[in-house]
């Protein structure tokens, strides 16, 4: 934690007070992949314990209105879609052995427990962003920004694993729902190329800190509300024009 500040400090901090650079108007895709730490929890009240592991790549995209507040400098905020997706599930029990999903609440009239292998949640993203320019050259700059993203889902989608043809269900399942779903905080590095009015450049997301709320789908877990510093690493490309004011 001490190095990140550090490191901010320095990206943030070294900057003057001269002429400001026009705003902008910019549009990020992203992908990103994602390893969360591993939880416990005691399902159904047996005497043997779960541990969960999961992966994830997750994608969007989103559009920021980026003013210029100081040379170099650029305050930035903007909305998007976001696909937060929890979609490979490393599951060990003390007793039973390893599998690769967690349960889940699936509504039907069989009465078996029913079981997701991955799962995913739509959401309108709402981010805060500062950005800072180093120039490299005439036409070319690294460009450091950190940024403040919430989520708020719109629909969330589980895969149910269970499969059989004298009882078929909708194993693509699909719960409408509106609320807070969470937030994180990135560092991005990029390199950006000017071209007459447009610059582009491909771009490396470090994910610093994620929280996520509660689903109440997993019944085993009735409290998740979790959080992760790191953990993961993404990829996207910067497309960004001057304005004329």
């Amino acid at each position: 934690m001490k190095s990140t500040c550090i490191l901010l400090l320095f990206l943030f901090s070294n900057y003057s007070f001269g002429q400001k650079e026009k705003s902008q108007i910019e549009i990020n895709p992203i992908m990103r992949y994602d390893s969360y730490p591993e939880f416990s929890y005691n399902y159904l009240g047996r005497a043997s314990t779960d541990y969960l592991k999961i992966e994830a790549i997750s994608w969007g995209m989103s559009a920021n209105y980026k003013k210029s507040c100081a040379t170099h400098l650029f305050l930035k905020a903007g909305i998007g879609y976001y696909k937060y997706a929890y979609n490979k599930l490393n599951n060990r029990n003390s007793s039973f052995g390893a599998g690769n999903s967690r349960g889940v609440d699936y509504p039907s009239t069989l009465f078996i427990l029913f079981y997701t292998d991955k799962y995913w949640y739509n959401t309108i993203s709402g981010n805060l962003g500062l950005e800072r320019w180093f120039t490299l050259k005439k036409d070319m700059q690294i460009n450091t920004s950190i940024n403040w993203t919430h989520y708020f889902t719109y629909s969330k989608h589980y895969h149910i694993t269970y499969d059989h043809p004298d009882n078929p269900i909708n194993n693509n399942y699909v719960v409408p729902q509106g609320r807070y779903f969470g937030n994180s905080v990135n560092l991005t590095v990029g390199i950006t190329k000017q071209i007459n009015r447009l610059l582009i450049g491909p771009s490396i997301i470090i994910p610093v800190y994620d929280l996520w709320k509660k689903d109440i789908k997993f019944t085993e877990n009735e409290k998740e509300s979790r959080s992760k510093w790191f953990g993961g690493i993404g990829i996207g490309i910067t497309l960004s024009k001057h304005l004329n004011f």
